[in-house]
């Protein structure tokens, strides 16, 4: 994994927003359907950037996945494991700035760490649901201490327990990152095209929250 994926993960994350979806389907036989994407994103960082995140997509069978850029060059997808490796490592991040703040005793502090151990789990190939579930409980627990903070840090903790909870929750989808041949400049508006190639029963769209 690059030293600084994280880092470019968080930052897509957070300053990207996904303006336009247009989504069309072609069914070319009864057991192989394609499902068209033309995505629009603002870039509203002061930074450019370099790769990009694509919308949760339901964790089922997959026959394919092409992405393209306006100029029609075929990206590449990050490896999962490399994403998932980031992703743990951000958590944590997340985590540990919270934990910080506050003090934590007794059963809590057990708590905190099956929930930390629990992130391999968590971030992974396969149905995560069950261990998600159990995180909920660890979010209300944490919320609640940090209710106890000054207000400058309460709302410094929410925020950082807010993105916690959103990478942690959208996990229960998978979420493709894609390596850019341009870079994406400040300010600016990008296009992207995918196709999924996938079995004919069909999943309800999802929504997609990039930032926020």
């Amino acid at each position: 994994m690059e030293d600084n994926l994280k880092e470019r993960i968080q930052s897509a994350l957070l300053h990207f927003k996904l303006v336009r979806i247009v989504r069309s389907l072609e069914i070319s036989s009864f057991e192989n359907v394609s499902e068209h994407f033309v995505l629009t994103y603002s870039n509203e960082d002061t930074d450019q950037h370099d790769i990009l995140p694509l919308p949760p997509m339901p964790r089922t069978t997959q026959r394919s996945l092409r992405v393209y850029d306006e100029s029609g060059n075929e990206l590449s997808v990050i490896p999962s494991y490399q994403v998932h490796e980031a992703l743990i490592e951000l958590s944590r991040d997340y985590l540990d700035e919270v934990l910080s703040h506050i003090e934590i005793k007794g059963d809590m502090k057990e708590e905190i760490e099956i929930f930390e151990c629990s992130f391999r789990e968590i971030f992974k190939y396969g149905s995560v649901e069950e261990r998600i579930n159990e995180a909920e409980n660890t979010f209300i627990h944490l919320r609640q201490r940090i209710d106890e903070l000054d207000t400058k840090t309460r709302k410094e903790c929410e925020k950082l327990l807010s993105w916690l909870t959103y990478l942690v929750n959208i996990q229960r989808h998978y979420v493709p990152f894609v390596e850019l041949k341009k870079p994406f400049l400040s300010k600016k508006h990008r296009t992207l095209n995918y196709v999924i190639e996938r079995p004919s029963k069909l999943e309800k769209s999802l929504s997609f929250r990039i930032n926020g």
